[in-house]
């Protein structure tokens, strides 16, 4: 059976093969205060690995980013440092939906690499 985001709701991800690693996703705010989702279309993971831009792709943040779940407003965000990374790892059975989650920045233009589970990646840049 092939790994699919649908195949892995009605599994519930009982049947699935493994899946691979998807194509990184690399997202910017281009404005401070106004989060930005990370991408609009649909990747379903359970676990993603979120990195602070640093170095390795571009300009490194030099201050503050966040991300959270439906638009971030302090209250629920993460912190996530330059060069450091969260994990964020669904319960056992369950799947995020990566379009779900947003980032915001202290810097105009500053943000985050998401590598996520996925069978599906995009890589977006703004």
């Amino acid at each position: 059976m092939s790994c699919s985001p649908t195949t892995h709701i009605k599994n519930r991800l009982l049947t699935c093969e493994p899946c691979k690693l998807a194509a990184p996703v690399a997202k910017t705010a281009a404005a401070t205060g106004t989060p930005a989702r990370i991408t609009t279309t649909a990747q379903w993971f359970r676990k993603a690995s979120i990195y602070g831009k640093a170095t390795v792709q571009g300009a490194a943040n030099t201050d503050k980013v966040w991300i959270g779940v439906s638009s971030v407003d302090g209250e629920n965000a993460i912190e996530v440092l330059a060069g450091g990374e969260v994990i964020i790892e669904a319960p056992e059975g369950g799947r995020y939906n990566l379009a779900d989650f947003y980032v915001d920045v202290a810097v105009n233009g500053e943000g985050v690499v998401v590598v996520t589970d996925a069978d599906r990646g995009t890589e977006i840049t703004a």
